[in-house]
């Protein structure tokens, strides 16, 4: 089964009160510099939490295909670990980053986020 389209995920909480939190595959670390912070509300974790759940939930062949991930900032230590996690969890699973400014998001995103807005289909 082939899994096409794209995602966009913020910082902070991204479920209601009322619903519960999803299980983990990946684990977020607590850094030393801020232990108050919930590593799992980054925005890389989130998203990888929620594909690596996605994708491991299936039966049948093991997943493949290529992830191309783009963060407006740099990735904590948590986050960086997380990419390295799910590279292990799905290896045949191809996993590229970028970071770039918010200032300077690329046409492609733009697209991608004007699509979202007007429901079409990728």
């Amino acid at each position: 089964r082939a899994v096409h389209g794209h995602r966009m995920c913020e910082n902070g909480l991204q479920h209601s009160k009322d619903s519960t939190r999803p299980r983990h595959v990946l684990t977020d670390f607590m850094l030393p510099l801020n232990h108050l912070v919930d590593r799992s509300l980054c925005a890389e974790f989130a998203l990888l939490e929620g594909l690596a759940s996605q994708m491991l939930c299936g039966q049948g062949l093991p997943p493949r295909g290529s992830l191309q991930v783009w963060v407006s900032g740099s990735s904590c230590l948590s986050c960086v670990a997380a990419f390295r996690q799910f590279q292990l969890l799905l290896p045949e699973v191809s996993l590229a980053v970028a970071c770039q400014p918010d200032r300077a998001l690329p046409a492609e995103l733009r697209r991608l986020a004007e699509c979202e807005q007007a429901t079409c289909e990728l």
